[in-house]
């Protein structure tokens, strides 16, 4: 007698359960429904940026499998999608193909992420390197930021002394720089996108006088008397010379001083005046001092009649001022002498001192008069 064909029951997860063998023709033993083994549920979820794919390559955004206890589920695999990558599952784990032995129910999501698009910047330069400028200048720097493509292209500006010069961005690429005083600064411009990108030059700033190149005195030579004074004049060149002081400067000032180009002689001898500009041009005047000749006036002497007496002057002519003169009276025989007249600045005195004595102030005219003898009277 033939025995049916009967299929091994299946244990819930796709794999056969064992039939045991039958020694003899007699009822087969079928396992009751209450006795096959307790399925669990494995929900994979796919999060936002991916998807989940099936052992046969289909895809889909959750997958539920439902596995015997203790049994090990078919593989799952989270795919991320364009512009994505896959980060982990939920539990940890970072393998994106993955199959779980049932334990529980549980639910596991496939986490991905955005990828990173972001272009690194590697280098920053400008287009100047270390300069002068002038006080009040400004200067335009021209910034470029490597790759070309850099995801971050700003940037930031920074000069180490403000007070010397100002840097601010400008836009466009570009760098002002602003001379405000004489000194020494640096600017730097680092890459907010990498700070270890950055670049600086040195920027000197200069005075924007126009600096004087030559200098001339007139006169060169001075002859002076003691007292007197006399002007020098100083030229500077070019004529637009921003700072065009002088000092002055005297190597003797016993014989003569100087000030303001003003030289006033002091005493008899011989001095060189210096003038000085403010960036060191120098030149010299030769002045030779002497002391001034006496002032003179003219004295004269005379008889009002040589007939009757003659007249000697200790000085006659050009004689200096503060001199004492004196002046006598000769009667020749038969005369006497009678009065002077002396005469100074057109005002006549007269005087009958003899000799007269007559200190010289001014021009001077002195007339002897005589007259006869008057004989005795008779005794």
């Amino acid at each position: 007698m033939c025995l049916p064909h009967i299929a091994a029951p299946s244990d819930g997860s796709g794999n056969s359960i064992a039939v045991p063998s039958v020694g003899s023709v007699g009822a087969v033993s079928v396992p009751s429904a209450s006795s096959k083994a307790q399925q669990v549920e494995i929900t994979y979820v796919a999060a936002e940026g991916g998807q989940l794919q099936d052992t046969d390559k289909t895809k889909s955004s959750k997958i539920v499998r439902k596995v015997a206890t203790g049994k090990e589920g078919a593989a799952v695999t989270a795919i991320a999608n364009d512009g994505y990558t896959f980060v982990n599952w939920s539990d940890g784990s970072t393998t994106a193909t993955r199959s779980d032995k049932a334990t529980e129910s549980k639910t596991l999501t496939a986490n991905f992420k955005k990828k990173d698009t972001t272009v690194a910047v590697t280098g920053i330069s400008l287009d100047k390197g270390n300069m002068d400028m002038t006080v009040g200048g400004v200067s335009h720097i021209g910034v470029t930021i490597q790759p070309n493509n850099a995801t971050e292209k700003g940037y930031t500006v920074e000069s180490s002394n403000t007070g010397v010069a100002t840097a601010v961005d400008a836009g466009n690429n570009v760098v002002r720089v602003t001379a405000v005083a004489v000194g020494e600064t640096t600017v730097t411009v680092t890459s907010k996108g990498n700070t270890n990108s950055k670049t600086s030059i040195k920027i000197t700033v200069k005075t924007n006088e126009v600096a004087v190149t030559g200098l001339s005195l007139n006169p060169t030579t001075l002859n002076l008397t003691t007292g007197s004074s006399a002007v020098v004049s100083a030229t500077i060149t070019p004529a637009d010379a921003t700072n065009k002081a002088v000092t002055w400067a005297t190597n003797n000032a016993a014989v003569a001083t100087v000030s303001n180009g003003t030289v006033v002689a002091v005493s008899a001898g011989t001095a060189t005046i210096t003038a000085t500009t403010a960036n060191g041009i120098s030149q010299t005047v030769a002045v030779t001092v002497a002391d001034p000749a006496p002032q003179t006036y003219n004295v004269s002497a005379s008889s009002a009649d040589d007939t009757k007496g003659t007249v000697s002057a200790s000085a006659t002519g050009s004689v200096a001022k503060d001199t004492a003169v004196t002046f006598t009276a000769n009667p020749l025989s038969g005369f006497e002498f009678s009065g002077w007249t002396i005469t100074v600045n057109g005002t006549p005195t007269t005087s009958t001192q003899n000799p007269y004595t007559h200190t010289v102030d001014a021009d001077v005219t002195v007339v002897a008069a005589f007259q006869e003898v008057t004989p005795a009277p008779a005794p």
